[in-house]
């Protein structure tokens, strides 16, 4: 079972990376990425190897299309967090730190550099991937951190 959340892990990081690459880079996320993650993110949920309560996802689902609705969120990024809300509370976590960390910095450099570009939209996946990457180092640290107090303890 290890072994597998390992493989989850890598393709959910790749994947990510590429909807980052593509929203920093043009602004959109198509839908041939962000679909088809959703759909395994909730074949995974369904059969039980995920197991987010269904009523955390209903309620990041009905935010994250309340904002896309009122125009705060583009699509990809509510799709986006739906997949993140059906992953669970930790990635879910991580790309709300990540994307606070991310606009956050990012509004400030524009400021500092009086940038022209102050209204335009603030590409979402680039914060998602750091703060999930984040708190992905985060969690791996206190493993490693057990792992090693268990050797030292025998």
């Amino acid at each position: 079972m290890a072994q597998e959340s390992l493989i989850f892990v890598c393709i959910f990081g790749i994947w990510l990376l590429i909807c980052a690459w593509q929203d920093f880079t043009s602004r959109r996320v198509s839908n041939w990425l962000t679909l088809p993650a959703m759909g395994i993110a909730l074949i995974a949920r369904s059969t039980g190897w995920i197991s987010t309560p269904w009523w955390i996802i209903l309620i990041v689902s009905i935010l994250a299309f309340t904002l896309w609705w009122r125009g705060h969120l583009g699509g990809a990024d509510a799709k986006g967090w739906i997949v993140f809300g059906i992953l669970g509370t930790p990635v879910l976590l991580g790309a709300t730190i990540g994307q606070l960390i991310w606009y956050l910095s990012v509004n400030w450099g524009r400021e500092r550099l009086q940038s022209q570009a102050v209204g335009t939209p603030i590409p979402g996946f680039p914060g998602y991937a750091l703060g999930i990457w984040l708190f992905s180092c985060y969690l791996i640290s206190f493993k490693m951190l057990g792992v090693f107090l268990e050797m030292v303890r025998v």
